[in-house]
């Protein structure tokens, strides 16, 4: 069965974070699931002061409609993904490390 998979790791000051959400997307479409990308979120108006607020406001709200949680690497330095972590935990949404990825093909 299809599950929608949120995808969270460290985006503030990482480079790489589009390239690395974005090859999680194409693992996650492989395997059969739909993937919830918090690096797809519209921007906010131009004018937003709190920007990150903003971000992780969206986020959260993608991530209560998920079925499991997929940490990317270096997730555990990054404010939102830990806050992610921490409300999965809360609510009993199964969580996915990328380092075992494989096991995500076990979600059903």
């Amino acid at each position: 069965m299809t599950k929608l998979v949120y995808v969270s790791g460290p985006v503030t000051k990482n480079k790489n974070a589009t390239t690395q959400f974005n090859e999680a997307d194409k693992f996650i479409r492989k395997i059969g699931h739909i993937p919830l990308n918090p690096i797809r979120i519209d921007p906010p108006h131009p004018f937003k002061k709190d920007k990150w607020l903003y971000y992780m406001r969206k986020s959260v709200e993608l991530l209560v409609k998920s079925d499991a949680l997929f940490l990317l690497d270096g997730w555990e330095k990054s404010a939102g993904a830990r806050i992610e972590f921490d409300l999965c935990v809360k609510l009993s949404i199964p969580i996915y490390f990328n380092c075992d990825k494989e096991k995500l093909n076990e979600l059903s």
